[in-house]
């Protein structure tokens, strides 16, 4: 999308391709030299890519700090979290969704994108399963709301007082003053424990039809950060 940080679009050309289909039966080392490489984690701004195979066993993840552009070591409370979010979908081998969310671990928000490997043609049943992730570090804010012209913050809802609406997801705005426009949004951490809120605010330029134009926009933001 033109936000160009959703995460759907990779993990679909990644998943649907048929040397990933084949890598998830045989764990090859081709496929890890010729296309897990330092590159491709920092071209794409990834953190972790995760393969399992149809069973939910592991066959190779590859955790990578993009500030030190060198591998680093897994991110424990991730990994031990992985396999409770597919082993919904273990027994759906004809289920060729992609599923993007959240979950909150001690190095920070985590965003994630989830799919079955599928050939290309997808003309077969998956025989595993392709986890994606980037942490929305201050890195990665910052990057958004430059990208987006808005002034953007996340806290942890748990850390917050108030409501906690765990497993939901909400949008609102707020005009504030005469000219400043307030978005609020509530994302939903995949394990159903609280998730982010996310503000975001500009002046309102526009006037006339200025509080849609920035909600749209705003909306989109949250949109694309987390769903197709």
């Amino acid at each position: 999308n033109t936000l160009g940080f959703s995460l759907t679009d990779f993990t679909t050309d990644w998943a649907f391709w048929d040397d990933t289909f084949q890598f998830v039966e045989d764990g090859n080392s081709e496929y890890i030299d010729n296309n897990l490489t330092d590159e491709t984690f920092i071209d794409q701004r990834l953190n972790l890519m995760v393969f399992f195979d149809r069973n939910g066993t592991l066959i190779h993840r590859k955790f990578f700090d993009l500030a030190g552009r060198q591998d680093m070591e897994p991110d424990a409370a991730a990994a031990s979290t992985f396999p409770a979010l597919i082993r919904p979908f273990l027994g759906h081998l004809y289920d060729a969704e992609v599923r993007t969310g959240i979950i909150i671990t001690p190095a920070g928000p985590l965003l994630l994108a989830i799919s079955p490997v599928v050939p290309s043609l997808r003309n077969a049943p998956s025989r595993g399963w392709l986890i994606i992730g980037r942490y929305l570090d201050a890195a990665e804010v910052a990057r958004i709301a430059k990208l987006t012209e808005l002034n953007l913050s996340i806290a942890h809802l748990a850390a917050e007082s108030g409501d906690v609406s765990v497993g939901k997801a909400s949008f609102a705005t707020e005009l504030v003053g005469d000219s400043h426009l307030i978005a609020s949004t509530r994302l939903a951490d995949m394990t159903g424990r609280p998730g982010l809120r996310q503000l975001a605010g500009r002046p309102d330029r526009f006037r006339s039809g200025g509080r849609k134009k920035i909600s749209r926009r705003i909306g989109i933001l949250a949109v694309s950060l987390l769903n197709r």
